[in-house]
């Protein structure tokens, strides 16, 4: 389960007072979206992940023709997240998008690719998060058996074709250094193209 700030980070990102909020998280509570342990923070409900996602991924399984719409949507979220990251991202986010991105190219080198569909997946999980953005990131988090399955059918083709390896690293680096640069622009277009490749490689496996 993904745990949430605390209610006094959370009363500044979103510019409310304590009282709104705490009544927020009460209602989502009540509905089952948060699970609160007493003396242990907020937690968002890993189940509502899982039973989101679930009849997605046998969607993505069963009809492989769909993996073009979530690479479609991939477009959305994630240009919008790089954006934002660009844009809002504090040290510590900065940190942990660098920690993954130097663990993505040394699974490359090593020929690792469990390794660097992993690392992929919770990259874009760190860019996400720097987005600051609680809607965008349970997004994300709904989709993320969906995004793991892509991203590692993804890599399949890519290592059979490994000559693109480093056409695709030079694509996730620019995006990588738009967002260190605090570019948003630059960062959402690099995204775009990044995704528009693995799209073309994927249209002519």
């Amino acid at each position: 389960m993904k745990k949430l700030p605390p209610e006094r980070e959370l009363a500044k990102q979103f510019d409310v007072s304590r009282p709104s909020l705490r009544e927020a998280i009460q209602r989502l509570e009540a509905k089952g979206l948060l699970l609160r342990r007493q003396g242990g923070g907020t937690f968002v409900q890993s189940r509502l992940w899982q039973s989101f996602s679930d009849p997605l991924v046998e969607l993505l399984s069963d009809h492989p023709e769909s993996q073009f719409d979530l690479l479609e949507t991939r477009h959305a979220l994630e240009g919008i997240a790089a954006y934002y990251a660009a844009l809002r991202s504090n040290d510590e986010d900065r940190d942990r998008i660098r920690e993954l991105h130097q663990a993505i190219e040394r699974a490359q080198q090593s020929g690792d690719l469990d390794a660097e569909s992993g690392a992929v997946v919770q990259y874009q999980i760190a860019v996400t998060e720097a987005a600051h953005n609680v809607v965008l990131l349970h997004l994300l988090r709904c989709m993320e058996p969906m995004l793991a399955q892509n991203v590692r059918q993804n890599f399949e083709l890519l290592y059979a074709r490994r000559e693109m390896l480093p056409l695709v690293s030079n694509h996730r680096t620019r995006i990588f250094e738009a967002i260190m640069a605090g570019e948003p622009e630059q960062a959402r277009e690099a995204s775009h193209r990044h995704l528009a490749f693995i799209e073309e490689i994927f249209a002519g496996s």
